[in-house]
């Protein structure tokens, strides 16, 4: 776990988690090099990071980690944390990897004494019947692969949370284990592709059926 790494998709895909990080930062991820899925085509693409991709990743409703947390201002220090825990959970036998098509993935909860976010993502049924009356329909966001529609509703209170969900997975035939998200709150779901198996999809889409993102 010494060697776990991300890439700069996995590094943008973090940023959707923050409420605001440090300018010097976003200028160091301008212009880097990623490869991302483009469910159009059915192929991965190149890409660089532009000012409206950092601009469309910050504004992405749901989980959201408070500004200028230490150890946690960026998503590189994000990173920094998961490997950390990581690296524990794997000596003492606490990581449980599980095998998919593509890549083995292993699941990690890291927990706080006091809260570092918002989980920004509610079940439909606990909310009022008069809030459930205003929920919107609105692909989840704007970056590449975010076009899904969720459920969302507008300014409902956020649920502090002291944990951090992350995935890490080994993709068969690369040499280093990767972080594939990690995120305030509990584990949340993909959302259904046709790249899973009918199953995961199924599930996926149930509980997004059954799930609000919360606007801000």
């Amino acid at each position: 776990m010494q060697h776990l790494t991300m890439d700069t998709d996995t590094e943008l895909g973090l940023l959707r988690h923050y409420m605001s990080v440090p300018q010097a930062y976003l200028h160091s991820l301008l212009g880097q090099e990623y490869r991302t899925l483009d469910f159009a085509q059915e192929a991965m693409i190149t890409k660089w990071v532009s000012t409206a991709d950092v601009a469309h990743a910050l504004e992405t409703p749901g989980p959201k980690f408070y500004s200028n947390l230490g150890g946690l201002q960026t998503p590189r220090k994000l990173m920094e944390l998961i490997r950390a825990r990581a690296m524990n959970a794997a000596r003492t036998d606490e990581l449980h990897w599980f095998d998919g098509e593509f890549a083995k993935k292993a699941y990690l909860t890291v927990k706080f004494p006091d809260p570092i976010g918002v989980s920004g993502i509610v079940p439909v049924q606990s909310l009022p019947e008069d809030v459930r009356a205003t929920i919107v329909r609105r692909p989840r966001g704007k970056l590449a692969g975010e076009d899904f529609l969720v459920n969302t509703i507008a300014n409902y209170p956020e649920q502090p949370t002291n944990r951090i969900a992350a995935v890490i997975g080994w993709v068969k035939d690369d040499p280093a284990p990767t972080l594939f998200d990690a995120y305030p709150g509990g584990l949340i779901p993909d959302h259904p592709s046709d790249l899973q198996g009918l199953e995961e999809r199924a599930y996926n889409f149930c509980f997004w059926e059954k799930h609000a993102v919360i606007v801000r």
